[in-house]
């Protein structure tokens, strides 16, 4: 998904009251998405 298509997403679910669930990798979030307060849960890779 290009950065402009999650834009308009961010956009239209703020307007509508709605949430939207994708599994998106931190680093390929746009700078104006990559924000606290849009993260719900936040997956790690540990080490063993």
């Amino acid at each position: 998904m290009h950065d402009n298509q999650l834009l308009k997403i961010a956009k239209l679910v703020n307007g509508k009251g709605i949430q939207f669930v994708a599994s998106i990798l931190k680093d390929k979030l746009p700078e104006e998405l990559n924000r606290e307060e849009y993260f719900v849960v936040k997956l790690f890779a540990t080490i063993r």
